[in-house]
């Protein structure tokens, strides 16, 4: 799946906009513009996750991506967030064994251990199809 540029734009221009020197005692978090793709996917499709993570300053965090409620993916990292954050999902065939065909809905958490603080992105659907006949 190809990231827009409009994405990538916008990720950049929040971590621009973020003072360089005034605040540096305090901690942002901030999980966005989560999207599904392919959607909707078929089986063979490779699908991803694709949103925007930002932890600053820099501290040991958990991304967990959910479907229909039900945590899919938990990813723990101590690293700096990469622009845009991917979460590789697999094959839309295994995603409609896990969750059938039909529409879904998707959810990132972040949580950040030392901050004890947490941000969300919106809920977004996606859709799983059987091959075409």
């Amino acid at each position: 799946m190809r990231v827009s540029k409009a994405l990538r734009g916008c990720a950049l221009a929040t971590l621009l906009a973020m003072p360089a020197c005034s605040d540096l005692g305090s901690f942002r978090l901030r999980a966005s513009d989560l999207e599904i793709g392919p959607n909707p996917a078929v089986p063979g499709d490779q699908m991803v996750a694709s949103l925007i993570v930002l932890v600053a300053p820099v501290q040991r965090h958990t991304v967990v991506l959910t479907i229909n409620g039900t945590e899919h993916r938990r990813v723990t990292s101590s690293e700096a967030p990469p622009i845009p954050y991917i979460i590789t999902l697999g094959d839309a065939a295994d995603m409609i064994s896990a969750y059938g065909t039909g529409t879904h809905t998707a959810r990132v958490e972040v949580h950040a251990e030392e901050a004890n603080e947490s941000a969300s992105t919106r809920s977004v659907s996606f859709e799983l199809r059987d091959a075409a006949p």
